[in-house]
């Protein structure tokens, strides 16, 4: 019987196709299984049965999810997310540019933009007073004296 596809291609093909679908993950464990089809592709070169193939490649890709998944893990970028948008502007400092009133809003100056504020505890802020924000409810901001 003759054989469709040749072993090392078979190996070949669910290496490429593993190292696309790790594309789109981005986790690091379909990356182990590409891993052990290439090296189950080398060692198809040795006209090994497909049953010894098939048992390499379980082994190699579970000794990679064991062994190298841990090491790619440790250079992943773990940094924090970085603050976008109008969540960015929490902690920023700035000044009324527009008296508050007792709970009522004003306007500040914070993060380079105009805000429409309130203050943290219902005082009066008046204008040039320097503030920090301390939270934000859609797009008014509280803030308080500093």
């Amino acid at each position: 019987m003759e054989e469709f596809i040749s072993p090392w291609m078979l190996f070949a093909i669910v290496a490429v196709v593993c190292l696309i679908a790790e594309l789109t993950t981005g986790t690091f464990y379909i990356l182990c299984f590409a891993f052990g089809a290439i090296i189950t592709m080398l060692f198809s070169f040795m006209n090994i049965d497909i049953k010894i193939l098939a048992i390499i490649f379980s082994i190699s890709s579970v000794a990679c999810v064991c062994f190298i998944r841990p090491l790619l893990l440790r250079f992943e970028d773990k940094k924090k997310a970085v603050k976008m948008n109008v969540d960015a502007i929490i902690g920023a400092k700035g000044i009324v540019s527009e008296e508050i009133p007792e709970y009522g809003y004003g306007r500040v100056k914070a993060g380079g933009d105009d805000w429409k504020a309130q203050c943290e505890n219902g005082v009066k802020l008046a204008v040039g007073t320097r503030i920090e924000v301390i939270g934000r409810d859609s797009l008014i901001l509280t803030v308080k004296e500093i």
